[in-house]
């Protein structure tokens, strides 16, 4: 068991290159995930993208650390003031609880801040961490605290969150403790979002850790899903990848796929990753239209449990008495006889099917005689070499 003044060597990566609670859930869902990880090179030196929420969710972060609210805006400052708010009613209520278990007991303490604390196997070996926002204990029971400091609608719920569950596993370790509660602070919802963990909850708990750990090691296998979304080396993995082009994970998608997004996507690809994609263009066409034959044939009332309906149809309009509007436009428009000109064009498919039927051709046959005979009257004009198999 470690003890709360053991610490490991410092790096420049607090985690260790190891789990940690924040994507815990991520690397219980995919256990070939660490592994690729530690294959990727560091670049340190490469900034990372604009992220406004990211910047906004850093700087409440360390005002709460701090409690100091100074340099958030009028908008940030409200969210920090509820922010503290629940963090008090949460206490109040856990202590009075504790309270009144233990009757008469020693008050209760916080820990440090943003404290990291690490978890150990039999051999003392790091296998993963978490840092709690803030934590106390009181006797044998504790509390562990993490903001959220944003809206976080895709926030696993307390009860079922694998970040919460390794927290309190670590504080139960750390501090000796049967009991500890865990707890969301949502400011954005003005709620909290709590889970209680009994002696026996912790047993099984550490269990579930260290089978999330075991199959790290024991299980080379990737398994992608919306938790790549989320994940470091979603650009590295191929099995992430293949999964964000299904076709139900594109609709799915917040928003379309812009040419942007799409260029910028292929070109995270792995070159014969392209290939594979581009030799099954027509095949993806076809599955498309045969989605859309079958969904226009549902009754309204299923397309309508889909968020579907059918939109009113496109009214056509060709000209379709070419001779008679010709002679309207030239003889009444008053539309000159060589501007007119320049909006007309010949279907070569409707003129092989006339030349054919009227010379008694074949339809090869036309195709030559029509090529032959007015080539005087063909502009040539080349287009993008395509792709072609080898």
């Amino acid at each position: 068991m470690p003890t709360h003044t053991e610490e490991p060597k410092l790096t420049d990566d607090p985690r260790l290159g190891k789990s940690s609670a924040s994507s815990f859930g991520i690397d219980a869902l995919c256990p070939g995930r660490q592994a690729l990880l530690q294959t990727l090179p560091e670049l340190p030196d490469l900034p990372e993208p604009a992220d406004e929420d990211r910047e906004r969710g850093v700087r409440l972060h360390a005002a709460w650390e701090r409690e100091d609210p100074s340099g958030l805006d009028t908008e940030d400052t409200e969210l920090y003031i509820k922010g503290l708010k629940l963090v008090e009613h949460a206490l109040a209520a856990w202590s009075a609880l504790v309270s009144s278990k233990l009757f008469q007991g020693p008050p209760v303490k916080e820990g440090k801040r943003e404290e990291r604390f690490y978890f150990r196997t039999s051999d003392a070996e790091i296998a993963a961490s978490g840092q709690a926002d803030r934590h106390y204990t009181l006797g044998s029971y504790g509390l562990c605290i993490d903001f959220k400091s944003l809206w976080c609608r895709s926030l696993t719920p307390a009860e079922l969150n694998w970040q919460l569950l390794l927290l309190a596993v670590l504080i139960a370790r750390e501090y000796e403790l049967t009991h500890v509660r865990c707890a969301f602070v949502k400011p954005m919802f003005n709620r909290l979002d709590i889970v209680d963990y009994n002696a026996e909850d912790l047993k099984r708990a550490e269990s579930a850790v260290q089978q999330v750990l075991w199959n790290q090691k024991h299980i080379d296998q990737r398994r992608p899903g919306a938790h790549c979304r989320h994940c470091k080396g979603v650009t590295a993995c191929p099995e992430a990848k293949a999964w964000t082009l299904l076709p139900s994970v594109q609709t799915n998608a917040v928003g379309r796929i812009t040419p942007t997004m799409a260029a910028d996507l292929v070109e995270t690809l792995n070159l014969q990753d392209c290939v594979r994609i581009w030799e099954t263009q027509t095949s993806r066409r076809n599955i498309e239209d045969a989605i859309q034959a079958r969904l226009k044939s549902l009754p309204m009332r299923e397309l309508a449990d889909l968020g579907l309906t059918l939109g009113e149809p496109r009214i056509n309009q060709p000209i379709t008495n070419p001779a008679d509007a010709w002679c309207f436009l030239v003889m009444q428009g008053g539309v000159p006889t060589e501007k007119l000109w320049q909006s007309v064009s010949m279907s070569k498919t409707t003129l092989t099917e006339i030349v054919a039927d009227e010379l008694g051709l074949t339809k090869k046959a036309a195709e030559a005689w029509i090529k032959d005979k007015l080539s005087p009257f063909i502009t040539p004009m080349p287009c993008e070499r395509p792709l072609e198999k080898i």
